[in-house]
């Protein structure tokens, strides 16, 4: 595994992180399937669906999932394209809903991608995003040579991802903060990575070097002490141009806002 990979490429990563290789695992996809309540074999995209983990889940609950990813081959027969996440290869209101898990942040042009979800999703759907935020403002840019190695270089503030959503043609329907299942990856990490693992996770990230290299994973500079503070969000989010269905005002849950 060279500098320049992504650490979650890396095997032992993947082996401690689990099938979904995020925060929160399938535990959170679950939830957030529950709190959009899609009806039986609803069309749901997979953006980044990795070896198919969220997949199964999707078939499990009865609905139809397809898997976009283009690096990671899946473990199981379900409808997969090896494409661009930020071109998605799909006709306009394809799908019910889109899974983007950890995966925005990755992406050098995120207004690009979510403009895309915007067009395939279909009247009414929705759009779960997970992923890292920053818990402050910072006028410190990350190297463009960085972006997609981690997680952690295409952070955005709570705010600023909302602003990037509405924008993008996304009206939020919900927020949830999930920062403790970023610490809880954090310390399985540090507990049972070896010392390749390990050397990755404590690289520096402070004021100096704050966002220059991969500096680890979105869970080992994001919790430490120093440097920049960061936080993991689930966000439900619904095309504005569309109409929103009747019994979306039933959402509930701890707002980031708060």
């Amino acid at each position: 595994m060279s500098a320049a990979d992504p650490l979650y490429a890396s095997p032992l990563f993947q082996q401690i992180a689990g099938g979904t290789w995020r925060p929160g695992g399938l535990a959170l996809t679950r939830h957030a399937l529950e709190l959009c309540a899609f009806p039986p074999r609803s069309e749901i995209l997979d953006i980044g669906c990795g070896q198919g983990a969220s997949l199964a889940l999707l078939r499990e609950l009865g609905m139809n999932g397809t898997g976009l990813d283009n690096t990671c081959s899946l473990t199981e027969d379900f409808p997969f394209v090896r494409a661009d996440a930020q071109d998605p290869p799909f006709p306009d209101a394809s799908f019910d809903g889109i899974l983007c898990e950890c995966v925005l942040s990755l992406l050098p042009d995120a207004e690009q991608a979510l403009r895309r979800f915007v067009s395939i999703l279909r009247p009414k759907g929705k759009l779960l995003l997970s992923d890292l935020y920053l818990r402050q403002e910072t006028t410190i840019l990350p190297d463009k040579a960085w972006i997609g190695s981690s997680c952690l270089t295409g952070a955005r503030t709570r705010q600023g991802l909302e602003r990037l959503l509405q924008k993008s043609g996304f009206d939020l329907l919900h927020t949830e903060d999930h920062t403790a299942c970023l610490k809880e990856l954090a310390a399985r990490l540090l507990w049972y990575g070896d010392a390749s693992l390990k050397n990755l996770l404590h690289r520096k990230n402070d004021a100096a070097e704050p966002l220059s290299g991969p500096a680890g994973s979105c869970a080992c500079g994001a919790v430490r002490s120093g440097g920049l503070r960061y936080g993991y969000g689930l966000w439900i989010a619904t095309p504005s141009s569309r109409s929103v269905c009747p019994d979306e005002d039933t959402f509930s849950g701890e707002n980031l806002r708060t």
